[in-house]
């Protein structure tokens, strides 16, 4: 199975990452930091960078991720999120965006 399609298949769900601790750990790292903007390589579906905007107080959120189906979830959760392999496409920001 390709990459794009384990991803596609398996991967955009909706996950529960407030009780894993390590995410709780990213979470205060990014409040910490207080960055206006955030990059989510890997956003899957935005849940994770939801939650980065909401308990981190980030203004604006960006998503990467190779599905298509995660993508389109993360934009109904407003994250500005683009379907893209980061293996074989440069990321679309200008250098020192974030």
């Amino acid at each position: 199975m390709r990459q794009k399609e384990f991803y596609r298949d398996r991967y955009a769900k909706d996950q529960p990452f407030d009780s894993i601790p390590k995410f709780n750990t990213i979470i205060k790292l990014v409040e910490s930091a207080r960055p206006k903007i955030f990059l989510d390589l890997g956003c899957g579906d935005g849940t994770f960078s939801a939650l980065i905007r909401e308990k981190a107080r980030v203004s604006e959120v960006f998503g990467i991720d190779i599905s298509e189906e995660g993508v389109r979830k993360a934009k109904e959760r407003n994250i500005s999120a683009l379907c893209l392999n980061i293996d074989e496409q440069n990321l679309p920001f200008a250098e020192n965006f974030f």
